[in-house]
C-alpha cells in the first residue's frame, strides 16, 4: 500500500521520491497506530457478534494476566526469600 501511494503521488502529482516514500510511510505508520489502538475493543465486538457474553474476552485476558503474573511471583519473588 505504500509503494502505492508513493507511486501515486510520483507519478500522478510529480513530487519528488524521497516525499512521497515518506508521505506513503508516514500514512502506514499512522493506520497501524490506529489498528493497534482499537485491537482489544474489536475483539470484544467480535466475541460479543459472535454470541459470547460482553465483556468475555476481557475477562480471559485479566484471567491470563492474573495467572502470569502468580507465576512471575511464585517464580521470581522466593528467590528473594
Amino acid at each position: 500500500m505504500t509503494l502505492a501511494i508513493a507511486l501515486a503521488l510520483v507519478l500522478g502529482l510529480g513530487s519528488p521520491w524521497p516525499l512521497a516514500i515518506a508521505c506513503g510511510s508516514l500514512g502506514l505508520v499512522v493506520g497501524v497506530y490506529f489498528g493497534v489502538s482499537y485491537a482489544i475493543e474489536s475483539t470484544d465486538h467480535r466475541m460479543t457478534k459472535y454470541g459470547y457474553p460482553a465483556g468475555a474476552a476481557a475477562a480471559v485476558r485479566e484471567e491470563r494476566t492474573r495467572r502470569d503474573q502468580e507465576r512471575y511471583e511464585r517464580v521470581w519473588r522466593s528467590a528473594e526469600s
